[in-house]
Parts: C-alpha cells; structure tokens; sequence
C-alpha cells in the first residue's frame, strides 16, 4: 500500500512539474514575442514620426501580424494576472500606435483602389470609392477627438491631402468629359483629335447645332421628299444638325455621311433600324478636305416617348455623345 501511495505521490509530482514548466514555458514564449514587438513598436513609432505615409503603409501588416502572434501566445499563457500583465506592457502600446494610422492607412489605400479605377476609366467606381474617402476622413478626425490619440505629423495629412489632390483633379477631367452620362448639349463645341488605321491623324470640330422632333420633323421629312415614309407606329423622327469643321486630315477627303451617327435611347439601347430620309437640305452627307467646314441634317427614328441621345463614330477613338432630346 505504501508502494502505491509513494508511486501515486512521484506521479503527482511529476505531472506538477510538467504543468509548471509548460507554463513557464508559454510564459518566456510570450515574453519573448512581446520584447520582438517592443522592438518594432518603437520601429512603427519611429517610421509615424517620420510622416511617410507610404513607408507607415509598409510596415502596417507586418506590425499588425506581429501584435495578432503576440496575441495568441499571451493568450496560451495560465494566470489571468499573468496574461494582463503581459497584454497592458506589450498588446495595448502596439494597438495604439496601430490606432493611431488605421484611418490614414485605409484612406492611402482606397486612394490606391481610386487611381487604379481611373486609370481603367471605371468612372462611376472611382466616384462611389471617393464617396467612401471623405467619410474615413471624417472618421480619422472623430477617432482622434474620442480616443484622445496624439496627433500625427502634419506631414502624414499632407501626403494624403496631395494624393487626393490628383484624384480631385482627374476625377473633375473624366467627369466633365463628353459620354453618354454627359452628352453635349446644342451649342456646345467639341475639339477632337484622333490618329487610327483607317483615317489617320484627324482633327476637327464638331457641334450639334439644331434639334427637331416629333411633328415638326415629320412636316420637314414630308416637304423634303413626298415620297418619304412616315415613322412606323409609335415612333417618331428626330432630326439633327451638325456643324463640322476639319482642323488637320492625314488621308484626304474625309468622309461624313449618316452612318457615322447612332440613336441610343434614354435607357442605353441602341436603334440599329437602317431608315432613308431623301431630299433635306442642307444634308449632312460630304467629303471634307483640310480647312472645310459643314453643317447639315442627319436623322433617326425613335420610341415616341423616348429621350434619346446621338453617338458620333460609336466604339471609335472619336466617338462623342450628343443630347437630341428637346
């Protein structure tokens, strides 16, 4: 009996000993990734200071990885008071240093995602993102005001505020340019410029000049030609004029006829019926050498209900949009 006491009591011992070195063996393991995060806390600090928005968006993964590994081994660590000792000296310093730049880091960021969408000219992602930047500005400062954080180097808000600056400035160029979101309106003049395989370098001017619908057109289609055909049911004519200008030609003449120009309705579809309008005048249709300018009539045929719009040279490097609604 005495035996099994002894070997239960050696056993007891044993498994005590065990226990107390895995725990101070989690303990020196927390300690030890606490001193590497120390470490790079006052390297983040440091690279804060510096103000380099772009170096403290370097570091701010690799910093937040360490603070999660920190994390985890204080958390394998036995003793409440142990593992809050650990957290108050090593997690909650880096958290708050972290703290200090999250705004600035995902504005930096999403002005990355913003400049990357402009560039592939998605212009209506790059508007919404940039809606999403003003409001973690706004959060930047609430963060700062409750938190009651220490203010970050002019030169952080600085960099950001150039960055934006060039987004402002691209944004206004791509949202001010001609598109079927922004057509031309009668009486606004176009410059464009394009160099293809097919024409080569040209540059010309082009504005929409005269817009006419419905039963004032079909009068003017019925006094060009008698023999001109009414619009089927349920839709109606729209007739546009341009004036177009020829300012350099590579390949002459240039040629400018009705199938340069589409209708696309108010809800993006465009009207592929092939339609003939004989007999108004001055008529579009022309070849125009260097220094020649035209004006003259093309047509469509429309849902009568609808708002249309006129593309010229549609899925080409010149194409602009026109509103022929009126």
């Amino acid at each position: 009996m005495k035996k099994i006491i002894l070997s239960m009591f050696t056993v007891l011992v044993a498994l005590t000993l065990t226990v107390n070195t895995a725990s101070a063996s989690s303990y020196t393991d927390a300690a030890n990734l606490g001193e590497v995060l120390k470490t790079k806390l006052s390297s983040f600090n440091s690279t804060i200071n510096s103000g380099d928005i772009s170096s403290i968006d370097d570091q701010y993964d690799s910093f937040s990885n360490d603070i999660k590994k920190t994390e985890r081994a204080i958390g394998k660590v036995s003793g409440k008071s142990n593992r809050d000792a650990l957290n108050i000296k090593y997690i909650k310093p880096a958290k708050i240093a972290r703290e200090r730049v999250i705004y600035e880091v995902s504005q930096y960021r999403l002005m990355k995602v913003i400049n990357d969408s402009l560039t592939a000219n998605k212009v209506d992602k790059a508007n919404s993102d940039f809606a999403k930047l003003e409001r973690l500005e706004k959060r930047a400062v609430e963060i700062k005001e409750a938190g009651g954080y220490e203010q970050l180097p002019a030169k952080v808000n600085n960099g950001l505020s150039s960055i934006k600056s060039d987004i402002v400035d691209k944004l206004n160029e791509l949202n001010n340019k001609n598109s079927r979101k922004n057509p031309a309106e009668i009486g606004e003049t176009l410059l464009v410029e394009k160099d293809d395989w097919l024409d080569g370098h040209v540059k010309y001017e082009i504005e929409l000049t005269d817009v006419i619908s419905g039963d004032e057109a079909l009068t003017l289609v019925k006094e060009a030609n008698m023999y001109n055909n009414s619009p089927d049911a349920g839709m109606k004519y729209v007739l546009a004029k341009f004036r177009i200008s020829v300012l350099e030609l590579e390949k002459e003449p240039y040629d400018i006829n009705h199938a340069n120009f589409k209708a696309v309705s108010g809800s993006g579809v465009t009207y592929d019926d092939w339609i003939s309008i004989a007999g108004l005048e001055p008529d579009l249709r022309n070849d125009l050498y260097e220094g020649a300018e035209h004006e003259g009539w093309t047509y469509f045929m429309v849902d009568e209900n609808d708002e249309p719009l006129a593309v010229f040279n549609q899925g080409w490097d010149d194409e602009v949009w026109f509103n022929i609604s009126n």
